[in-house]
This record gives structure tokens, sequence and C-alpha cells, in this order.
């Protein structure tokens, strides 16, 4: 496997949660002329999300299945296309980010040799590999218990799709003995370079408190954006989308309306993309990752 560049971490605490900041920088200045649109990264297919979920208005790509699995047991099996050019890569690539209590590794089909040289820890990111398109099972483990698994079978991705594999503990069992990861299309070359892309992802409940709620980028700091931007329904059990949303650049702090940590100061140039994931499971801190290597650029 080829591993790209390892990427740069940066940390600021908070009282209360995780917050991983994924980016992709192209050119860009620093003010853009965004209006909060949303930059469809999937496809013309609705999202409803899991039973019983808010629907999120999100858009899924025509792959059967949800961009998630939670496995009921120690073991689960779901399939996974990803068709969607994310960058200029001429191989699919992938990054695992842990927002699990365990340590966690990945294989890849009739390969018993680990994608990682060392496990990816509890809140950190791997390095972007590299698979072949032929590539046709993911297997996502937790090192301890290593019985605990997650396989995506049939495995599609395209020779320029970028995926992020987020593992965490179970949402529906809320056992840390379980594992549930999240697969999202991603986008690392921006579709209007004028502007910021954004997108929120909660992958663990926050203070013990989960239910559908928004997240809100207040402009405010050195170069406050010219407007606030939410994010809606988003909850640690609602099945995220992978759609991206324009953002003015500029500097912003992150808010929630329950108020379960203390603003985090956001900083977006236009051209770049970014995921925000909010995650609960170690120390708090906020991890800053600039992925533009994987993408190419």
């Amino acid at each position: 496997m080829n591993n790209v560049t390892p990427n740069l971490w940066r940390f600021h605490v908070l009282p209360a949660g995780i917050i991983l900041i994924l980016l992709s920088a192209c050119d860009g200045g620093i003010f853009g002329t965004g209006d909060s649109t949303t930059i469809d990264a999937t496809g013309p297919i609705s999202n409803e999300g899991p039973p019983g979920a808010t629907p999120d208005n999100s858009m899924t790509p025509e792959a059967p299945g949800s961009n998630e699995t939670d496995p009921a047991d120690t073991s689960s099996q779901s399939m996974f296309q990803n068709l969607l050019t994310g960058g200029d890569n001429n191989q699919p690539l992938i990054t695992v980010v842990n927002a699990s209590s365990n340590r966690i590794n990945a294989t890849v089909a009739d390969q018993s040799t680990p994608l990682f040289d060392t496990p990816v820890t509890t809140g950190s990111i791997s390095n972007t590999v590299t698979l072949s398109t032929d590539t046709r099972a993911l297997q996502i483990f937790s090192t301890e218990p290593s019985s605990t698994s997650v396989t995506f079978e049939p495995l599609d991705l395209a020779a320029s799709s970028i995926t992020t594999f987020i593992a965490r503990d179970s949402v529906s069992l809320m056992s840390t003995t379980e594992l549930g990861v999240i697969a999202l299309r991603t986008l690392r070359i921006a579709p209007d370079e004028t502007v910021a892309h954004v997108r929120v992802i909660q992958a663990n409940m926050l203070g013990n408190i989960d239910r559908a709620t928004t997240f809100t980028l207040v402009p405010q700091g050195v170069n406050p954006g010219s407007n606030e931007v939410q994010f809606t329904d988003v909850s640690a059990s609602i099945t995220p989308s992978d759609d991206y949303t324009s953002v003015n650049a500029g500097t912003y702090v992150l808010t929630d309306t329950l108020a379960r940590f203390t603003p985090v100061p956001i900083t977006v140039i236009a051209g770049e993309m970014y995921t925000i994931i909010l995650i609960d499971t170690v120390s708090p801190v906020a991890v800053l990752q600039n992925d533009s290597a994987a993408a190419g650029q």
C-alpha cells in the first residue's frame, strides 16, 4: 500500500467534547462570496436516515444501503460505493478517523497485513492510503478486542474517489465493546473556489446528550465572515449527509444550541473543503488536519 504524506496536527483545549477538523487546501483568497448553498457530493436520491430518525434532507448516491454501519454483534457487513470524483488522484484514497474508545486498524480482502503500520489511536486520524480499484472488501476492526469489526463488502471505489471512514462506538447499543463506522464520500477539490465548503458530522454523543440539534458558524474574530451558517438536524443517531455547505471565507466560532461545549474558533479559507467531526471519546481537544496532500494538489 502507498501511504500519502502523514497529516499535520494542531491542538486546542476545549472544556467538553472533541472536534476534529479535516481540511483540503486549494488556492483561494481570504474573502468569498458564498450564500450558504449546499454542494451535492453524492447524487439525486433522498436519504431519510435510519428508522425513527428525523430526515436530514441530505442526498445519497445511487448505491443502496446506508453510509453507516452499527453492528449488533462483534462483526457487521455492509456494502459501500463511492464513484464520486473527489480529487485528481488516479487510485482510490481512504482515511480512517478513530472516534471510538479502542485502537483501530484495517485490512483489505485476501490480505492479512494491516493497512496501517500502527493502530489508529482514539481521537486520531490515520495517514491517507491508496487502494486499488479492484479492491472489493475493506474490514475496519478494533484491535482490542480484535474480534470487533465492520466489513464493507461489496466495495466499489472509483479511481478518483476519496473516502473518509469514521470508526466510533456503536450508537445504537451505546456499548464501548461494539464498533460502528460512518463512510463519507469526500471532496478535496472545491467546486467553487470563491467560497469555503463545510460539513459537520457528529460521531458520538456529547455530554451524554444526543438529540437533533443545530450547530452554527457565527462570524467572530479578526476577519469575521459575512453571515451565520447553520447546520440543522445534526445528531449522532441520524445518518449524516455527505454534502457540503458553502460558507464565506473568514473567522467564526462554532456553537451548539444545546451548549455542550464552549464555542470553538474556526477559520475557513475560500477554495478549501472542510469536515468538522464532533467526538467525545478522549480528553477534550480540537485537532486541525490539513488533507491537501490527499488530493494530489
